[in-house]
């Protein structure tokens, strides 16, 4: 049983961003996708979304990250959490 109301679409609508991520339990990504095939308003919002969202990383994606960047961001991450 999901951990909220599947018929509801603000709540479906509230769990996308995770449920896209996969962060949620089984029964509630079943849930969402149920929900998905059978309501075209929230179905029609996802697709927009995921559109959005696959632009978005595959621009990221392109990216000429510098050199040592991600060396220098986790040394700080490291030194601010110590």
């Amino acid at each position: 049983m999901p951990s909220f109301d599947s018929n509801d679409c603000s709540q479906v609508f509230a769990r996308l961003d995770d449920w896209a991520d996969r962060e949620l339990s089984p029964e509630d990504l079943a849930a969402i996708d149920a929900h998905l095939d059978t309501c075209s308003h929230c179905g029609d919002e996802f697709r927009f979304e995921a559109r959005t969202l696959t632009a978005i990383r595959g621009a990221l994606g392109r990216l000429d990250v510098p050199a040592g960047l991600k060396d220098r961001v986790l040394a700080k991450l490291h030194r601010s959490a110590g």
